[in-house]
């Protein structure tokens, strides 16, 4: 019988509590990384036991013999800053260090099946990286493909698109547009002609969980990048004409008062999808979730 047994950094995280939520109903037992200079555990989440991780190497090799993973699935990331800048240290930290010591440990106890993440930010203009945070994503990979030609570890990264979901912390566009609407206080964007690809969170946990299935069945040395993408690239301002629609009013939107972010998408890189996995939930599916009451008002 396969070990179901699976250790997930960023698990405090939007997307990370939701990977959890959807790996622990397709029967897998979790186990869960937390930085003890970062949040807390979530007792909410279906974790089994949550490890604490110290910042060194040999807090690390010690948290992952203790979960004794048949997989990993890392999230874990550190962005700073409005474009993904800020501070170095942090995000050296946060994007190439805690990796590359969760790899080292991983190796030493003998797990060879991870998942990692990356970011659409890596592309612009083919292999531009769009800030400091994208570029150390870069830098993590071949990190990533010297433990699967030393070690013969099975790795997928999985490459992120625009993401979001009830409860998104993150003042992502989506959720500044719904305060907008609910607060009628207008939102200041740019002219809103860039275009956007949106992946709600259920269907990107989903992805982690076919990636699981997918990094096993791939030969020993593997080192594989797929998108997480709806394939569907929209508009800001068509996206807040899908608000509008779905709350039956308009939205305050003053078009053009900013100016565009630097180093952006006109329109988002069409990467090789994730097989085995596509989004379920449409842009205005998505919405609606938005407009529900918690489940549990």
């Amino acid at each position: 019988m396969m070990d179901r047994r699976v250790l997930v950094t960023g698990a405090t995280g939007f997307i990370g509590g939701a990977v959890c939520r959807q790996l622990a109903a397709a029967g897998y037992t979790v186990h869960a990384v937390y930085r003890t200079a970062g949040r807390p555990p979530v007792p909410s989440l279906p974790v089994r036991t949550w490890h604490p991780h110290e910042g060194t190497d040999a807090s690390m090799r010690q948290l992952v013999a203790e979960a004794a993973p048949e997989a990993i699935v890392h999230l874990a990331a550190h962005l700073a800053g409005p474009a993904g800048d800020g501070d170095v240290q942090a995000l050296v930290d946060g994007n190439v260090l805690l990796g590359a010591q969760l790899l080292a440990a991983a190796t030493a106890t003998g797990c060879r099946h991870v998942v990692t993440t990356g970011t659409y930010w890596e592309y612009l203009a083919g292999s531009q990286a769009v800030s400091l945070y994208a570029a150390l994503k870069q830098a993590f990979a071949p990190v990533v493909q010297y433990h699967c030609d030393a070690f013969g570890m099975r790795a997928l990264t999985l490459t992120l698109y625009d993401t979001y979901g009830p409860g998104d912390p993150r003042g992502k566009f989506l959720s500044l547009l719904m305060d907008a609407a609910m607060t009628g206080v207008p939102l200041d964007a740019s002219d809103g002609l860039q275009q956007i690809d949106l992946v709600h969170v259920d269907d990107v946990a989903r992805a982690y969980v076919e990636a699981l299935t997918h990094v096993r069945q791939v030969p020993a040395g593997t080192h594989a990048t797929f998108a997480v993408r709806s394939g569907q690239a929209v508009s800001l301002r068509e996206i807040a004409d899908a608000v509008a629609h779905a709350l039956g009013r308009p939205v305050p939107v003053r078009w053009g008062a900013r100016a565009r972010a630097p180093r952006t998408f006109d329109r988002p890189p069409e990467l090789a999808a994730l097989p085995g996995w596509q989004p379920r939930i449409t842009l205005e599916a998505g919405i609606a979730t938005l407009l529900a009451p918690p489940a549990d008002a």
